[in-house]
């Protein structure tokens, strides 16, 4: 009887609190969010912003070294299991297949279960995967590990930048989040660094030998440790704990980030904490197992929704028909070996760098999110375009390697700048309660287009080496359209 009369006090007091603010206008989700984001506010950015830095950006770099892996290797891979070069998008069609489903479990997951858990079950499912490719000896074992290793890859990419969102303050939140994506870079750069110096070098009498074996355990013991390091060592958002209600433990968060930075504490008791909780009482999961993503398109949402994932689908489309078959390209196109191919991806792949580090500056400019998206995938498109007139630029210039180096360095570059942009932009611009599933589903389209792509573009490049080069500019410079029609900017927004 105590109990009920407490918890119907309670309940009272949340309907009075909002029956009052309702009547000034007030949209009570709206300050919930910004007492969450201010409570964030209250903690600098210091060594622990950095600590997680390091735990989502390794299991960034294990996401770009596998996504770069399945390109790079493919044509080994045929080899080695004897695929069709018709049927050589099956390969990264079935990895995308993977990081599709992956994505959009592991978001559901993350918001209905909890951040902790999915933040290493991810890596580790991609750990079991990865040690199943490299011992299989069938084509069906491959093709099974293969989509194992997406549905892990695919979940930890939806799922770490809505974790690392949630502990940034607001005015560092773009350039971290650019920074994150660096990662991403590091591990294509890896991943192209180790395909140059393993895979030639185990080709014997046109047999691959074990260098692919060798080549695709460095992710899978990345993804190991990353998800180790994890499991120790993470703690839940003070923010987030507070919107579920559990005030004590957000609190003892807060104290355990302080220590870690060296600063005292911002707020001591919990008188002090329960300025900053939910004007509402927060939302009971729902007795729905599936994911509720009708809450993506409430107050307002629907239409930003809507051109997330249609700039998500196209800009997939382009880059991944370009970054997955550029070895092939590089070979059939320009007749390139399969080192010197290698080669010029690993080159191509430095840029991605600085091209990182001008998108975390570029965010938080006039430009913005949107702005900075926009801008960087209209240069990707144009610079894809002009592949296809190297010979011509060549008849005038005379330097065709240079002048096709510098395009795929630029290519590098603009793309990292768009995709460290829209990786900001698309976790800050859903609410907490459906952030991780808007970050699924917004992954998923990009994996439904990688998923798609490689089959036909595949096919096509077999026997025309120009029309998917027009396709992927084409897609990537439609991706940039929607962009420009998106109506919110989330530069200075209040995390919601």
């Amino acid at each position: 009887m105590g109990r009920n009369s407490t918890e119907s006090s309670k309940e009272s007091t949340y309907l009075l609190i909002k029956d009052e603010d309702a009547s000034k206008g007030m949209n009570l989700n709206e300050e919930n969010e910004k007492n969450k984001d201010e409570l964030m506010d209250k903690v600098p950015l210091g060594r622990f912003h950095f600590w997680m830095l390091l735990l989502c950006g390794l299991g960034w770099m294990q996401d770009g070294f596998w996504m770069r892996s399945i390109g790079n290797a493919m044509s080994v891979l045929e080899t080695e299991f004897q695929i069709s070069p018709y049927w050589e998008g099956s390969i990264p069609g079935v990895f995308f297949s993977g990081m599709g489903i992956g994505s959009f479990f592991w978001g559901w997951f993350s918001d209905r279960v909890g951040r902790k858990e999915a933040f290493y079950l991810t890596l580790w499912t991609a750990t079991l995967g990865g040690i199943g490719i490299i011992l299989s000896f069938h084509k069906s074992l491959f093709f099974i590990t293969l989509f194992v290793i997406g549905f892990g890859s695919g979940g930890n990419l939806a799922v770490d930048g809505s974790i690392f969102a949630e502990f940034m303050p607001r005015k560092s939140r773009g350039f971290m989040m650019v920074m994150l994506s660096i990662w991403w870079a590091i591990g294509t750069i890896l991943a192209s660094l180790f395909c140059y110096l393993l895979l030639p070098h185990f080709v014997q009498d046109g047999h691959p030998g074990v260098g692919w074996r060798i080549f695709l355990g460095i992710p899978s013991l990345i993804s190991f440790v990353a998800g180790l390091l994890r499991f120790l060592f993470f703690i839940e958002s003070p923010a987030i704990l507070l919107i579920q209600g559990k005030e004590e433990q957000s609190l003892e968060n807060l104290r355990k980030i302080s220590k870690w930075n060296g600063t005292s504490p911002p707020i001591s008791t919990l008188n002090e904490l329960r300025a900053y909780r939910p004007l509402i009482p927060p939302t009971k999961p729902s007795k729905n197992p599936l994911p509720q993503i009708y809450k993506l398109f409430e107050k307002g949402l629907g239409s930003t929704t809507t051109l997330i994932w249609l700039f998500w689908f196209f800009s997939n489309v382009g880059f991944t028909g370009f970054n997955i078959f550029l070895p092939r390209l590089l070979n059939k196109k320009f007749g390139e070996g399969l080192k010197q191919s290698f080669l010029y991806t690993l080159i191509g792949n430095t840029a991605s760098i600085p091209g990182t580090l001008i998108g975390a500056y570029l965010v938080d400019t006039k430009l913005g999110r949107k702005w900075t998206m926009v801008l960087s995938a209209i240069l990707s498109a144009i610079l894809i375009f002009l592949l296809n007139y190297i010979d011509l630029l060549d008849s005038v210039l005379n330097y065709s390697d240079a002048i096709f180096i510098t395009c795929v360095c630029g290519i590098s570059f603009t793309s990292q700048i768009m995709y460290g942009a829209y990786y900001t932009y698309t976790p800050e611009v859903f609410p907490s309660h459906c952030r991780a599933t808007g970050m699924g589903t917004a992954s998923l389209f990009g994996k439904v287009a990688g998923i798609i792509t490689p089959f036909f573009i595949g096919a096509i490049l077999a026997n025309n080496h120009t029309i998917p080069i027009y396709i992927d500019s084409g897609t990537i410079a439609l991706s940039a359209l929607f962009m420009a029609l998106l109506p919110i900017e989330t530069r200075g927004r209040p995390l919601e």
